[in-house]
This record gives C-alpha cells, sequence and structure tokens, in this order.
C-alpha cells in the first residue's frame, strides 16, 4: 500500500503540524503500523475555519468533490484485502458527494 509522503494537517493553503499531535494507524488484518495520522485539535480548526468561512460556496463544493474523487479513485488501495463492512461504510461516506457533471462516476 502507498501512502502519501506528508502526514501533516493541509488548510490555509499550506501544510502544518497537527497541534494535536500523531496517532499510530494499525492494518487490522495484520496488525502492522501503517503510519502516524495528524490528529487535529480545536487549535487547528480555529486557525483553518476562517479561511474555510470565506470560501465560496462553489469553491468548497469544488474541494469536497475533488476529495472524494480522490477517494473513489484510491478504493482498491484502500481496502487492504476483501471487501466488507468497512468498505460499504466508506463506499457510503462518500456516496454523499456525487460526482460533478465534469467527471464520470465511478462504481
Amino acid at each position: 500500500m502507498h501512502l502519501p509522503a506528508n502526514l501533516k494537517l493541509f488548510y490555509c493553503g499550506a501544510w502544518h503540524e497537527p497541534h494535536g499531535g500523531y496517532a499510530p494507524t494499525m492494518d487490522p488484518a495484520t496488525n502492522i503500523s501503517l503510519a502516524d495520522a495528524p490528529l487535529a485539535d480545536a487549535s487547528d480548526a480555529r486557525q483553518a475555519f476562517p479561511h474555510w468561512r470565506s470560501t465560496t460556496p462553489e469553491a468548497r463544493c469544488e474541494a469536497l468533490r475533488k476529495a472524494a474523487r480522490i477517494l473513489r479513485e484510491n478504493i482498491p488501495a484502500l481496502r487492504w484485502g476483501a471487501p466488507g463492512p468497512r468498505i460499504q461504510s466508506f463506499r457510503a461516506a462518500i456516496s454523499c458527494c456525487p460526482p460533478s457533471s465534469r467527471e464520470s462516476p465511478r462504481k
């Protein structure tokens, strides 16, 4: 599995060290450590929110659609084995952000 090299938080157009620190994430099938995931805390939210609040609804929508598209494109890599309840929950979570008319729907 290929994980991103940068495991910081991205907000206000830049990468930030998380004020909440990092937490280990494990592959539940193998119990092998995958990476230390960044943990956002209230301080991170206070810094990020003014920028998000000033972002137009159209730009917010595009950002969320882009994130959902990236997740959809990487379902096989995120699956970590046979499909099951976890992947079904994941599909349900991203289904609330359907592809835009500019991208083809993925199944």
